[in-house]
């Protein structure tokens, strides 16, 4: 409620109504809910902390409800599957995780899958895809000479989504690559209003 001032006249006699008046508007004063916020506040680099929900003329800010990742370098989870993949067998899977609650609900990410195998003059392509709920969202051929490569995803995912990476040896029955590692990588997108700053917290 904002304080409205007695307007004092010459010779006004000051009254406990007044006096009392006066001490009612010194203390709806130092509250923050009887202040009329009626210039832009410059804040000076402080802190607003323990903030409940911001809200503004068209609803909710939200801007950490979620996570929205595009492909980018920092490491979010590391596998270690030392599978070896055979000659004419079907896809192996190398890795398989679910897209942390953490992440937004209602717009997509996309991560970098980063695979490392071993090497060989003798060992020939080998294919490298990454599907999302079972529909393919990423692929790639790595060489003979290619121990590690990368594949960005474009379909995108959401938060729950089962996101799986599969191996497939297409060359020499007599070599076979082991893929030693696979790395989900990402940075955080910040082309989305109220999506351009979170806390670097929340375990995959």
């Amino acid at each position: 409620m904002a304080y409205s001032p007695t307007t004092w006249n010459t010779n006004d006699v000051i009254t406990k109504d007044k006096l009392n008046k006066i001490e009612q508007g010194i203390n709806t004063a130092s509250k923050l809910s009887g202040t009329d916020i009626d210039a832009n506040k410059d804040w000076n680099g402080k802190s607003i902390t323990n903030v409940g929900t911001l809200q503004n003329q068209t609803g909710n800010l939200g801007a950490r409800t979620g996570f929205v990742d595009v492909p980018g370098d920092v490491v979010r989870k590391t596998f270690t599957p030392n599978v070896t993949l055979n000659y004419n067998d079907p896809p192996a899977t190398l890795a398989t995780f679910t897209v942390p609650a953490n992440y937004s609900a209602n717009h997509d990410s996309n991560f970098r899958i980063g695979v490392r195998k071993t090497t060989s003059y003798y060992i020939f392509s080998t294919s490298i895809t990454v599907y999302r709920n079972g529909t393919l969202i990423g692929s790639l051929e790595m060489g003979y000479d290619q121990s590690a490569r990368n594949i960005d995803t474009t379909a995108g995912c959401k938060a729950g989504d089962v996101i799986t990476v599969k191996g497939k040896y297409n060359g020499d029955e007599r070599f076979s690559p082991v893929v030693q590692t696979v790395e989900v990588k990402s940075a955080r997108r910040a082309d989305i209003p109220a999506y351009k700053v979170f806390a670097e917290t929340g375990a995959w």
